[in-house]
């Protein structure tokens, strides 16, 4: 027999089965289209793609990611993927990066979970009920948990410190609790006002009164009047007097104290006592105001030598300063005569001064300050020149020709031979948002930015990258339905081509970027060239690779990240 047998494209055989070997079970036949493998189907190579309605598997356990080898380390989440359709799919597996299972940011729900700890990294939404059905702690969403039945036993409640079992702060009601439900303690006790009312007491002997019964305090004593004040006070000593129904002190001043003498002086008092001597001699007194003088006539004291001297002194000095003022008085009295000459004796000196200013102020010497100053009090006022063209053009600075070139007007075309530069990079505008160029005509315009945009009323105020659709109670919206067809685009974040600019500002109306690169709001993996449609997340593209979705695509990828969750990727609106 032939070990091999050599057919052209095709085998065509007649019959209903085919027997590959001797043994009984191994039989390929068809069933009504089906070809059914009686026996055991073993695969060396690689099968890439099996479908199949139903799998039964006979191993306790199915090995995922077999082809890696011992020596290579994991890298990447292992576990299945549920298809869902028009909906998102489902995975549930080993996530790597946390080295634990997971579902892969979607809910898990399951009607009993037995572990040694639960960690909770999330929050905790629901509540708990005991086996018997009642809800043991209810977890409201605001921060706060009721517990409405058990008790709290053996563990710490609030802080720690100052003791256990004590809570950081308390609130409770008081329209159901009142300090009749708390026990009294032997120190911090109730407050009563009988209790109040008997910690009060007056000094014994004092003429006050105090009711503990009633918590009056009285003044039981005779009350102080403004008469036995006066009957209280007394005065001593000459000229003084009182009137104690009145209360007013007054000086009775004498008429005549006498003459004084060094014996008879006032010291204090108007009885005339003994004080201080009077001066016997002038230099006794302070010559304040120059009444000493050459002449001393009047005076009976008797002079000292000393004072004899020192006044002899004073006259050498004066006598000095005057003979030295008279000395020169004759050179001032010249330079005064001189001075008055010089001015003609003009008391005021204007007219000497006007006719000075009038010898130097010559017209041809003004003539040549006409242009730098003010002159209207001059004489022979030249004309100042109004017009450019009134003055020398004496450095070239303007030129017929330069004026279309240099130089920008008000009127008429102007005609730009060059380029027209800014001072600083991005930081002048041509036109203003009230003020705009009618038409702009140019063969090629560079932009920075890479989107082309228009403004839409949106319904909230949303952040550049969101994915929006038209709808809602404005002209645009977000979704959460996958691949939703009545997609718009995604909110620019520097748009290149603005359009609609006058429709609102960006939290009313922001710019839809409708073509070109904008950074867009993503969750799960994706790749560069993918197809970007609506996602259940609201606000968030989703890749469906390269399936057809039809007008639900609105973009194509230009990333590749193939983390779960949400990002922001680079995108291209097509």
């Amino acid at each position: 027999m032939a070990e091999q047998i050599k057919f052209g494209d095709r085998l065509f055989l007649k019959g209903e089965k085919l027997i590959l070997d001797s043994v009984a079970n191994a039989v390929i036949k068809p069933n009504q289209g089906t070809l059914e493998i009686e026996g055991n189907l073993l695969v060396s190579g690689t099968t890439t793609t099996v479908n199949s309605e139903t799998v039964s598997i006979a191993d306790p356990f199915m090995l995922l990611n077999g082809d890696l080898t011992s020596s290579t380390a994991p890298t990447e989440p292992v576990g299945i993927e549920i298809n869902r359709g028009s909906s998102d799919n489902k995975k549930f597996g080993w996530d790597e990066t946390n080295s634990k299972f997971s579902t892969f940011s979607d809910d898990l729900k399951t009607a009993a979970i037995e572990a040694t700890d639960i960690v909770l990294t999330g929050s905790l939404v629901g509540d708990i009920a005991s086996e018997l059905g009642d809800t043991i702690i209810d977890v409201t969403g605001n921060g706060t948990v009721d517990i409405n039945s058990g008790n709290i036993d053996g563990t710490v409640i609030g802080a720690t410190a100052p003791a256990q079992a004590t809570f950081t702060s308390l609130t409770w009601s008081t329209t159901s609790n009142t300090t009749d439900d708390l026990t009294e303690g032997t120190t911090n006790q109730y407050y009563t006002d009988a209790r109040a009312r008997a910690a009060i007491s007056m000094n014994a002997g004092s003429e006050l009164t105090y009711d503990p019964a009633t918590g009056i305090i009285s003044f039981s004593g005779n009350y102080y009047q403004d008469s036995d004040a006066r009957q209280a006070i007394s005065v001593t000593g000459n000229e003084i007097g009182y009137d104690n129904t009145t209360g007013v002190i007054s000086y009775d001043a004498p008429t005549d104290f006498g003459l004084l003498t060094d014996t008879n002086v006032i010291s204090g008092s108007t009885g005339g006592s003994t004080g201080s001597s009077l001066p016997t001699n002038v230099s006794s007194l302070f010559n304040d105001a120059g009444y000493v003088t050459q002449s001393y006539q009047g005076f009976s004291a008797d002079w000292q030598a000393d004072d004899v001297t020192n006044l002899n002194a004073a006259k050498a000095y004066t006598d000095q300063e005057i003979s030295a003022v008279i000395d020169v008085a004759p050179l001032q009295l010249n330079t005064l005569k001189k001075l008055a000459a010089a001015i003609n004796n003009d008391a005021t000196y204007n007219d000497t001064i006007q006719a000075q200013i009038n010898g130097l102020a010559v017209a041809s010497n003004l003539s040549t300050v006409a242009t730098t100053g003010s002159f209207n009090d001059l004489l022979d006022q030249p004309t100042i020149p109004v017009n450019i063209s009134d003055l020398p053009n004496d450095s070239g600075y303007l030129t017929s020709g330069d004026l279309p070139t240099n130089y920008m007007i008000n009127n008429g075309n102007n005609t730009v031979a060059g380029s027209i530069t800014p001072l600083n990079d991005a930081s002048f505008s041509l036109g203003t948002p009230t003020k705009r160029w009618e038409y702009v005509y140019g063969e090629t315009v560079e932009a920075t930015y890479a989107d082309l945009a228009e403004r839409y009323e949106a319904d909230d105020v949303y952040e550049p990258g969101t994915v929006l659709i038209f709808g809602g109670d404005k002209e645009v919206t977000k979704t959460d339905v996958h691949t939703d067809y009545r997609v718009a685009g995604v909110v620019s974040t520097n748009p290149a081509y603005k359009m609609n600019s006058d429709a609102g500002a960006d939290d009313t109306h922001p710019y839809i970027a409708l073509r070109g690169r904008v950074p867009c709001k993503v969750v799960g993996p994706v790749a560069k060239g993918d197809l970007m449609v609506t996602s259940s997340v609201k606000g968030h593209a989703k890749s469906v690779a390269g399936a057809d979705m039809g007008r639900a695509v609105f973009a194509k990828s230009l990333t590749n990240d193939a983390s779960e969750g949400s990002k922001i990727i680079e995108v291209v609106i097509l």
